[in-house]
């Protein structure tokens, strides 16, 4: 599954796909503070041109995650913007990078 954006290819993996069965390792602090160092520059790249991607061709998604591209981090890309200023994120911008995600059950 691919998309190409001005000259950039993103693939994605779909479920099922042997990549998303692989253990991915959480991003630390010193990768990201004080810029973000190179790898994960790219990652959040690839996420967020991939998650634009999908939105204009099919009109809809919100999120993917690091190893939906390729990458073996604990990261995610969000976009919950419907288009409309009020519907800004957190600082005003979007999409929005979210590292180290947990999920608690309450």
């Amino acid at each position: 599954f691919c998309f190409r954006s001005n000259m950039t290819s993103y693939k994605i993996f779909r479920r099922g796909a042997f990549e998303l069965r692989k253990r991915c390792r959480p991003v630390l602090i010193s990768e990201l503070a004080p810029s973000p160092s190179h790898d994960i520059r790219s990652a959040m790249l690839a996420m967020h041109g991939a998650l634009e991607d999908f939105r204009q061709a099919n009109g809809y998604g919100q999120a993917i995650a690091a190893p939906q591209v390729g990458f073996g981090i604990q990261a995610i890309a969000i976009n919950l913007r419907d288009g409309t200023p009020s519907r800004a994120n957190l600082d005003g911008r979007v999409p929005f990078t979210v590292f180290n995600p947990e999920i608690h059950l309450v």
